[in-house]
C-alpha cells in the first residue's frame, strides 16, 4: 500500500489532514502518540474565566476558588 500525501489537498480541514498522517503511521507509532495525547490531556490546567471583580472573592474575603479545575477534576476522578 503506497503512501498517503497529506499535503494532497488544500481542501483537507485539520481532522482530515490528522486523519491522513495517522494512516501511515504503524500500530506501535499510534501507540506512542495516543499515550502523548492522553498525558498532555491530563497535565492540562484548566483555564480559568476572568470573573468580574465581585465574584473573585468569598463572602468571608477569601479568594473564590478556581471552579473550573474543580469540576474538571471531578470529573476526571469520576
Amino acid at each position: 500500500m503506497g503512501r498517503i500525501s497529506t499535503a494532497a489537498s488544500p481542501r483537507m480541514n485539520d481532522r482530515e489532514r490528522v486523519h491522513a498522517l495517522l494512516d501511515e503511521f504503524s500500530d506501535a507509532e499510534l501507540e506512542e502518540v495516543v499515550k502523548l495525547l492522553r498525558t498532555r490531556r491530563e497535565e492540562a490546567e484548566p483555564e480559568m474565566a476572568e470573573l468580574p471583580a465581585s465574584w473573585q472573592f468569598l463572602p468571608s474575603g477569601e479568594p473564590a476558588p478556581n471552579w473550573v479545575a474543580a469540576v474538571h477534576k471531578a470529573r476526571r476522578d469520576l
